[in-house]
């Protein structure tokens, strides 16, 4: 297994579309995992990696797969795609490095009520956005 794309360096926001490539040849199965990772490992599988995540667990090899990026899988700041023979977690190719994006709203706390007419204010933290603004 070869992972092909995306391409080193490439940024990616929360809700983005991503499509992680590869190459394979002779697996012991007509199958992949994907995993997303925050560090990587030559010695150490994708799935024994502590610092990855499973992104999709049985996803024919055809060469592609295309999802959402979401919080849920990917750290904001520098992720790793790798992909992994289904019947044998011994094949396996990590991604060059990617970054995710993000922005996490700390304030007002959840379940708070305001009445119409109330002053609010909104607080954040951001990391690697592509602009000092934001909506």
């Amino acid at each position: 297994i070869t992972v092909t794309g995306p391409s080193s360096g490439s940024s990616y926001d929360s809700g983005d579309s991503l499509t992680v490539t590869w190459t394979s040849e002779q697996l012991s199965s007509s199958y992949v995992r994907i995993y997303v990772c925050t560090s990587t490992s030559s010695s150490t599988t994708c799935s024994s990696n502590s610092a990855c995540t499973t992104w999709d667990s049985y996803e024919y090899d055809d060469g592609s797969y295309t999802s959402t990026v979401s919080s849920s899988y990917f750290a904001t700041g520098t992720n790793y795609l790798c992909v992994v023979d289904y019947g044998d977690s011994t094949t396996f190719d990590y991604g060059d490095a990617i970054s995710v994006n993000g922005i996490t709203v700390t304030g007002p706390s959840s379940g708070s009520s305001y009445d119409s007419g109330d002053s609010l204010t909104v607080t954040w933290t951001s990391e690697q956005l592509s602009s000092s603004y934001v909506r």
